[in-house]
C-alpha cells in the first residue's frame, strides 16, 4: 500500500481488511539482542494484537480478519491466546486462515490450532496438515558434566520434582517420563477439543486427522478440518470478494488504528488482569543475566 492510500486508511472512513501474518513472530517480551531486535522490527506485540482485534470488533470500517497461520516460534500458551482473540473477533467479523502447508519437516499442529480459530480454512494444494501430535524433549547434562570432571549434586523431595534431573541423571526416570507424557497428552486433549468445537464436528473426526497425519488437502476436506484448498491469490481474491473489499484495503493488525474505540477498551473503571511476562529462571536476590529475580538489579 502506498504511503498516501495509507495514511487516507488511518485517518478515514475507508473499509479495511485487517491481516495478521504470524510469520513475521508475534513479540512478547523485549527481545534479547540487537540481531533479534531487527529481525523483528515489523513484528506486532501481542499487546497490540489484543488491543487493536478488540478495538476493530467494534468497528464499522473493519470487514474482517486474515490470518496467516504458520506462527514462528510460538509457544502453546501464546498460540492459545492468539486463537481466542481470533475466536473473539470473529464472532461479530468474518475471518480466514490460510497456510502454505500446516506444518512440513516440524510439527504443525500449533498453526493449524490457529487457524481453527477463523470461520475458514484454507491451505495450499501441495501443502499438508501435519498435526500429528506435540514432541517433548528432556536434556540431560550428567554425562558432558562428568567428561569435564564436575559431579553434580541436589537434593530432592519427591520423585516428580524433577528439575535437577538435567544436571544428575543419566537416563529418564520413570516418573519424568511419567510426568512428561501427561503433559503433553494434556496439551493434545486441550487442543483436539479446542479444535472440534470450533470447526463445529467430532472430537473423533479431528483424532483421526492427528494419527493419520500428514493429512492431505483432500482427506482434509473429508475430516472437515479445512473448508478451501487453493493459493495464496485464490484465497484472498474469495474473501475480498466476499466481504465486498479490495486489495488496497488491507492493513496489518498492528498498524490498525482507532483512538476511540481502543479507548474505549482500556478506560478507566473496567475490571483488568495483568500479565508480568519472565523469561529465564526464578532466582532469590537480584540474581545474573536475565534471570527472573527476586529483587531488580541496577538500572
Amino acid at each position: 500500500m502506498a504511503l498516501k492510500d495509507l495514511l487516507t486508511t488511518l485517518t478515514g472512513n475507508t473499509p479495511v481488511v485487517l491481516e495478521l501474518d504470524l510469520a513475521r513472530g508475534v513479540l512478547t517480551a523485549r527481545p534479547s539482542s540487537p540481531l533479534q531486535a531487527v529481525q523483528l522490527i515489523n513484528s506486532p506485540t501481542l499487546e497490540a494484537v489484543r488491543v487493536h482485534l478488540a478495538a476493530a470488533a467494534t468497528d464499522d470500517r473493519v470487514l474482517g480478519l486474515i490470518v496467516h497461520a504458520t506462527p514462528t516460534g510460538m509457544s502453546i500458551a501464546h498460540a492459545e491466546e492468539i486463537a481466542d482473540l481470533i475466536e473473539k473477533f470473529g464472532r461479530s467479523k468474518p475471518t480466514m486462515a490460510w497456510a502454505e502447508s500446516y506444518g512440513e519437516l516440524a510439527h504443525g499442529i500449533v498453526g493449524y490450532h490457529i487457524a481453527a480459530a477463523a470461520r475458514q480454512v484454507w491451505v495450499q494444494p501441495t501443502g499438508m496438515l501435519a498435526i500429528d501430535g506435540l514432541e517433548l524433549g528432556i536434556l540431560l547434562l550428567r554425562g558432558l558434566l562428568e567428561k569435564a570432571g564436575v559431579e553434580p549434586q541436589f537434593g530432592q523431595r519427591h520423585e516428580y520434582k524433577t528439575a535437577a534431573d538435567q544436571y544428575q541423571a543419566d537416563h529418564v526416570t520413570d516418573a519424568n517420563r511419567e510426568m512428561m507424557t501427561r503433559l503433553g497428552a494434556s496439551f493434545l486433549d486441550t487442543i483436539v477439543t479446542s479444535v472440534a468445537r470450533r470447526r463445529g464436528i467430532a472430537v473423533e473426526q479431528v483424532r483421526d486427522g492427528v494419527n493419520g497425519a500428514p493429512v492431505e488437502p483432500a482427506r482434509a476436506l473429508e475430516l472437515g478440518l479445512i473448508d478451501h484448498v487453493g493459493y495464496r491469490d485464490e484465497a484472498y481474491a474469495a474473501v475480498l470478494r466476499e466481504w465486498n473489499a479490495a486489495p488496497e484495503n488491507l492493513l496489518y493488525v498492528h498498524r490498525y488504528t482507532n483512538r476511540a474505540a481502543i479507548a474505549r477498551n482500556l478506560r478507566p473503571g473496567r475490571d483488568k488482569v495483568a500479565v508480568v511476562t519472565l523469561r529465564g529462571a526464578i532466582v532469590t536476590g537480584r540474581g545474573p543475566g536475565r534471570w527472573a529475580a527476586s529483587r531488580p538489579g541496577p538500572t
